[in-house]
């Protein structure tokens, strides 16, 4: 009998790795629920107790399953299906692209940066469907898919709204768990995510500095330059959005409209210097305050998150959902 997976990551191992303590498989994490600093083995971080595991015959229809299983899937019967799909379907490739493109910077000269790109078309193409897939399956996700339905039955409450209705509209611990595996495995949708990150101009930036990049258990960021006083405008398909995923504590993928930022255009799939401590402080407090729990370094600095308590004792608190 196959042995279950209990600890079920949302964040790949092999990522987390680059954070790692020499020689250990352990990084530092500062935890934003306890304010409090520890070191923990990565096989910890980021994973939940079974938390990918489905009922296959509760969650999709016959039809739907009997697909899946002609493109390879047996997710009958098999509550671990997702779980093992990502681990080995997603995550082996996944890591082999990450794998080349950090064992490039290694050898870095001024005229590699300048003259040669980072990744091949096709390969930013295969490596924007790992990262929707890595966008989707976070903790942070599925709190928002629940936190969003709260919202929105409170608001049908506040108007007079039937029981009847705000039940509909309600969603328990268990059914917020489903609509996230659904995501998932619904193709259209990763689709369109994947096609929201291949649009955008992609730049591979070395940090020269002094100062470590921080990851996250939600460590695909956004920031959105253009402001608006209604919309957040940090979509992934919202005009003047910038993306941004950490590979390692020296090297940060940075995605950009490219339509916006027109300026960019040149650099797109090419090197760029990172030379300012303020600019790694800027990628770095946006993903403390959009990461879901957990905030891991490298090398236990932490000091920036002091800086941001001290000026603002709520700015970790993630934001809430607003129904307008």
């Amino acid at each position: 009998m196959t042995q279950k997976t209990k600890k079920q990551h949302t964040v790949p191992q092999f990522y987390l790795y680059e954070w790692c303590i020499p020689g250990t498989h352990q990084v530092h994490v500062y935890d934003k629920i306890t304010d409090s600093k520890r070191i923990n083995n990565i096989l910890d971080v980021a994973s939940e107790r079974y938390f990918y595991d489905i009922a296959p015959e509760e969650l999709f229809p016959d039809s739907f399953i009997e697909s899946l299983y002609q493109n390879g899937l047996e997710i009958a019967n098999d509550t671990q299906a997702v779980e093992k799909a990502l681990a080995v379907e997603i995550e082996q490739p996944f890591s082999e692209i990450i794998k080349a493109i950090l064992e490039k910077t290694n050898e870095l000269t001024p005229w590699f940066i300048k003259n040669c790109f980072f990744i091949k078309e096709e390969k930013k193409q295969e490596l924007s469907a790992y990262l929707a897939l890595q966008y989707v399956r976070t903790k942070y996700v599925r709190n928002n898919i629940r936190d969003a339905a709260e919202r929105l039955t409170q608001f049908l409450a506040e108007l007079g709204a039937s029981e009847s209705t705000i039940s509909e509209y309600s969603l328990t611990e268990k059914q917020a768990k489903n609509v996230h595996i659904k995501m998932l495995v619904d193709g259209e949708s990763l689709s369109e995510i994947t096609h929201c990150f291949n649009r955008l101009t992609w730049m591979l930036a070395i940090n020269k500095t002094d100062e470590k990049f921080y990851t996250s258990d939600c460590p695909i960021g956004t920031y959105g330059h253009i402001k608006d006083p209604l919309l957040p405008m940090n979509g992934l398909a919202s005009e003047g959005v910038e993306v941004f995923f950490p590979l390692s504590p020296n090297v940060i993928l940075i995605m950009v409209d490219g339509v916006y930022h027109y300026q960019y255009l040149l650099y797109d799939r090419k090197y760029v210097e990172i030379t300012e401590r303020a600019n790694v402080d800027f990628y770095n407090s946006l993903l403390a305050m959009q990461a879901n729990r957990l905030i891991i370094s490298s090398d236990g600095d932490f000091s920036l998150i002091k800086r941001m308590l001290d000026h603002d004792r709520d700015i970790l608190k993630p934001p809430s959902i607003q129904i307008n």
